[in-house]
């Protein structure tokens, strides 16, 4: 799959560090009007490509193109563990935007699981310092958005069948 440039999706979640789930909501496209164009990606999307241009030997030739990119989203950080491998393209990723270009990161786990989500504790630490310099950190507390309007717990007992 190829990141969406030129807009961010109708919203991005970010996850919070406790058991809830909080939004955060960006206008839509033909609503506001960016200033600056901006590349959107799952973080599984980011590595498909950065791994395709380095079996490609293209990788740092991708790299420099993104880092024209003056905004780019990953999001979904910590929803697939990544192979080491994967941990390194999307440390390049971080590593080479640092101080240079804005990234938005998404995910639904905290900075101290990081380690295990990437495999590598080292890497995890390397790339939570360098997103985390310059960077505003917004963690939303709150039921899921998606969940408000549901009785999950009548529903699963309603659903459920009947052990007699």
């Amino acid at each position: 799959m190829t990141p969406q440039q030129g807009s961010i999706r109708d919203h991005l979640q970010t996850p919070t560090t406790s058991a809830g789930w909080g939004q955060f909501r960006v206008p839509r496209w033909g609503q506001c009007k960016w200033p600056f164009p901006v590349a959107f990606a799952t973080a599984t999307e980011w590595v498909a490509r950065l791994a395709e241009a380095k079996r490609q030997n293209t990788l740092d030739a991708e790299l420099r193109r993104l880092s024209f990119v003056p905004v780019l989203v990953v999001d979904e950080v910590g929803y697939i563990p990544f192979d080491p491998e994967a941990a390194n393209l999307m440390f390049s990723l971080v590593s080479a935007r640092y101080e240079r270009a804005s990234m938005i990161v998404t995910s639904n786990k905290p900075f101290s699981a990081w380690g295990e989500i990437f495999g590598d504790e080292v890497v995890a630490v390397a790339m939570i310092d360098r997103l985390v310099h310059h960077a505003e950190i917004l963690s939303l507390k709150g039921d899921s958005y998606r969940l408000r309007d549901k009785d999950l717990g009548a529903r699963a007992s309603a659903d459920s069948p009947a052990i007699a």
